[in-house]
């Protein structure tokens, strides 16, 4: 464990050392040896909008089912131990709702850009794997919790909680990002003349 732990933090500072700007030396014009980090540029829907950018919103449904997914996973390994299979209705209905309404949960989440793309960045976002510096707080947080409360209410509590039990965690994002919001939508292949 010790050693896979090891292996991702190098492969972690290789990564960041491939996407980060090394800094020239205005008076030799050679490098410093000193690595910068730039914010992201935001454009104005990202700055000033106060739901989540159309082009997020895939990354904004995948960070709301990896952590409606956590939740309901460490929920369920506490009710093992009292040899239950699953939680009662207001057990599970009350940790979606706080998954949604932890404002926490969400300050974890931001814009970076990486290799000149734009992410949204944090806990089980593909953001969350490049090394680069995150514009986190302001309005992101919020348009996160908006959007778990959207897609919540658009599945239903019973509906996200049977998908938990019968397919686990993939499943989860599978159904509220794709089937049901639609929010990851896989381009249909262009057929064949």
């Amino acid at each position: 464990m010790a050693f896979l732990r090891l292996c991702i933090l190098v492969s972690s500072i290789i990564v960041a050392l491939l996407n980060a700007d090394e800094e020239i030396d205005p008076e030799t014009g050679f490098p410093s040896g000193k690595i910068s980090f730039k914010p992201p540029k935001m454009n104005e829907e990202e700055e000033h909008s106060t739901i989540m950018p159309a082009h997020f919103r895939c990354q904004g449904c995948q960070a709301v089912s990896y952590q409606l997914n956590y939740a309901l996973s460490a929920a369920h390994d506490k009710i093992k131990s009292k040899m239950k299979k699953r939680l009662i209705e207001s057990e599970y209905t009350d940790i979606i709702e706080n998954v949604c309404d932890d404002i926490n949960i969400w300050d974890r989440y931001g814009l970076k850009e990486a290799n000149g793309v734009k992410y949204l960045s944090g806990p089980g976002t593909e953001g969350d794997q490049h090394a680069g510096m995150m514009h986190g707080g302001g309005k992101w947080p919020y348009r996160i919790k908006a959007m778990c409360h959207e897609l919540v209410g658009e599945a239903g509590d019973d509906e996200i909680y049977e998908q938990f039990l019968e397919h686990g965690g993939s499943s989860l994002e599978n159904f509220l990002c794709r089937e049901q919001s639609k929010s990851c939508r896989v381009p249909k292949p262009k057929e064949e003349l």
